[in-house]
């Protein structure tokens, strides 16, 4: 597994800690609206983070909980 770069992980505590950005988010319209709004948003936040770095970070997420399932 990747390690997750420093922006990625700044903007998600900063979701994590604003339920209303957190809401935005979830209520993205599909995958690629969820990957433009995390790009605008971190962007507004002066944080730089590209398309590719979103979709890895859920692909990591999506691998990691595909492995618990099978480890169980």
């Amino acid at each position: 597994m990747t390690a997750e770069l420093p922006g990625l992980a700044q903007f998600k505590a900063i979701v994590l800690a604003d339920a209303t950005l957190e809401g935005e988010l979830r209520h993205a319209p599909d995958l690629d609206g969820f990957i433009a709004l995390v790009v605008a948003r971190a962007g507004e936040r002066g944080l730089a983070i590209e398309p590719g770095e979103v979709e890895a970070a859920l692909a990591a997420g999506a691998h990691a909980w595909r492995l618990r399932w099978i480890e169980r």
